[in-house]
């Protein structure tokens, strides 16, 4: 190994001009010739440069050790299949090539020429250290060569080493230079933040819905709350349901809850907040009950897992029921989105919405808003569900959980979360497409279609809940069929197992009815065609409505294109239901 010529020669004086000057620079010439076998060689022409910016206070701002030549930069001369490595080296050169990236700094920001045989070897080490490497196979002159290391202020007042090295360990040049000067001083710390106002109490209201009712009539109470210092979700509050002093619910952060008053009169209904300081404030208004009319209506529940499903399964049933003056609750679980996004289930809904003004009639006042739906488990759980209301007589709600695919797996666009997968414990949590509500298990899920029919119908025989067949058997295409063996759909299943959750396994006292879906519209023999041409009429017709208003959304014709002709069809002839 031949150590270098360490002397430098110094450009400038100890005054200083802003902007880039050359502090130093050191002629790093040198020739290598193999003496034997091979007779390969390397020499260099050229030379080292230290640049400094400075600052109108003298201050270095940026350092750069250059590789470069008299004018248009060095020339290399090569022979043989050797290379040539050029790094910058602290606090000490390196005399074995298996060390070049102990003690390498510099990031490697500009060089030439830009053809095969320079390269840049960028993060050679954990400081992100970069090599220049020159390579040649046989023989190559190399002109105009140059290259800029830049490098840390923190190396001020210390002593570098720009090294070239040839071939493994053949042949070392090394220039030391000293970086002068010294790095512009940290800025001053800010002042200090003004110190916080003092402390107010909260600021509170409240508003419930509905406005009037009677003692059947749960009221849902929405607490508004504001705070100087605290966000809104962290402020607690509690309720005094007849203003008599005494809390009848505990702290929570909670804003909604849900109450039943069990005789007629003027409540006095009072609202307590609390921030994190213990500052309280307190809002009070009065809610009028009246005595619960007598029922004379019989409520009958539908409820599936797509916009669709109640025209095609489990009607003309609908029908009829609404004609003997029963109430309709609807209640759909998914969005029916199929992985589409926001336009495909907002056509979808209004195409359910469009089908229940079919069976209604027209010119009946309708309304739609999110409501908080809640029941009490270990604590209260409550949950924001979309409803619309078309008349005095029908309700729907739109829970619009992602919709599962046919086998439970779900759709990428959605995460592949399903409602299936939420009862089988493969997903955690489910969130509503618009970002409603999350639900936590299976039974919040089921919990919460408890609620809601036991929010609007007797909790007796007179109630009804319609839900798709549970029964596998059943719901799977027999042999005879034009898809035998094909199971029902996945979110179809889910939503039969949560009504058979809330109506068998919790003994509750409403009556059940299962409806047949797939498998009609397969034409399976155990299923014959059983409607008349009045009842496949009223049918077709609730659900062409429905096809015929996301076709005039979305352009998408659902009866043509949305599965096959005779599918629906074969549905249209058919209601099979059984009565547990």
């Amino acid at each position: 190994m031949v150590l270098g010529s360490l002397a430098v020669v110094q450009i400038v004086a100890a005054s200083c001009s802003t902007g880039w000057q050359v502090v130093s620079s050191a002629d790093n010439s040198f020739a290598w010739t193999e003496p034997l076998p091979g007779l390969r060689a390397a020499s260099w022409t050229g030379s080292v440069q230290l640049l400094e910016n400075y600052d109108s206070g003298c201050y270095v701002t940026g350092i750069h050790l250059d590789f470069t030549g008299p004018v248009s930069g060095g020339t290399f001369v090569l022979a043989g299949n050797l290379f040539v490595s050029a790094t910058i080296q602290y606090p000490s050169a390196f005399s074995d090539y298996g060390a070049v990236a102990t003690n390498a700094y510099g990031a490697l920001g500009a060089w030439s020429p830009t053809d095969s045989h320079v390269q840049p070897h960028y993060g050679i080490n954990a400081r992100g250290a970069d090599e220049f490497f020159v390579q040649d196979g046989l023989a190559a002159t190399i002109a105009g060569v140059t290259a800029s290391f830049s490098l840390p202020l923190d190396l001020l007042g210390q002593t570098v080493y720009a090294q070239m090295h040839v071939g493994t360990n053949l042949h070392n040049q090394v220039n030391s230079f000293y970086l002068s000067g010294s790095a512009p001083p940290p800025p001053p710390p800010p002042p200090p933040p003004p110190p916080p106002p003092p402390n107010a109490p909260p600021s509170s209201d409240f508003s419930w819905d509905p406005s009037t009712g009677d003692t059947n009539t749960a009221f849902t109470f929405t607490a508004t709350v504001s705070d100087d210092q605290d966000p809104a979700s962290s402020i607690q509050v509690r309720w005094d349901w007849n203003g008599d002093g005494t809390w009848d619910t505990s702290w929570s952060t909670t804003h909604t809850a849900q109450h039943t008053f069990g005789s007629p009169a003027d409540y006095t209904v009072v609202l307590e907040a609390i921030d994190s300081g213990g500052l309280t404030t307190t809002a009070s208004h009065v809610v009028s009950v009246a005595s619960a009319q007598p029922l004379t209506q019989s409520w009958d529940v539908y409820i599936h897992a797509h916009e669709d499903d109640w025209q095609l399964w489990q009607s003309p049933m609908t029908y009829y029921d609404y004609q003997n003056g029963d109430n309709l609750l609807f209640i759909t679980a998914t969005a029916g989105d199929g992985g589409q996004g926001a336009s495909r289930w907002q056509a979808r809904e209004a195409g359910q919405e469009a089908s229940v003004r079919a069976l209604a009639g027209p010119g009946l006042a309708e309304a739609s808003s999110s409501v908080s739906i809640c029941y009490t488990a270990v604590g209260q759980v409550c949950h924001n569900i979309w409803r619309y209301t078309y008349g005095d007589r029908t309700t729907s709600f739109f829970m619009r959980l992602p919709d599962g695919n046919l086998n439970g797996s779900g759709f990428a666009l959605t995460g592949f979360h399903s409602l299936p997968k939420l009862r089988d414990g493969q997903d955690l949590t489910l969130t509503a497409l618009d970002n409603s509500a999350t639900y936590v298990s299976w039974a919040d899920f089921y919990l919460t279609l408890q609620a809601i029919v036991s929010t609007y119908a007797p909790y007796d025989s007179t109630t009804w809940l319609n839900a798709p067949e549970f029964d596998r058997a059943m719901a799977t295409g027999g042999p005879n069929s034009d898809c035998p063996s094909c199971p029902g759909h996945a979110d179809h299943l889910a939503v039969a197992d949560a009504v058979y959750q809330i109506t068998v396994g919790l003994n509750a006292p409403w009556g059940r009815a299962f409806f047949i879906d797939y498998p009609m519209g397969w034409n399976d023999t155990r299923y014959p065609a059983n409607l008349d041409a009045t009842m496949y009429a009223i049918k077709k017709n609730f659900f062409m409505v429905y096809s015929d208003t996301i076709k005039a959304m979305t352009g998408f014709d659902e009866y043509l294109n949305g599965w096959t002709v005779q599918f629906w069809e074969n549905s249209f002839h058919r209601e099979y239901v059984r009565v547990i």
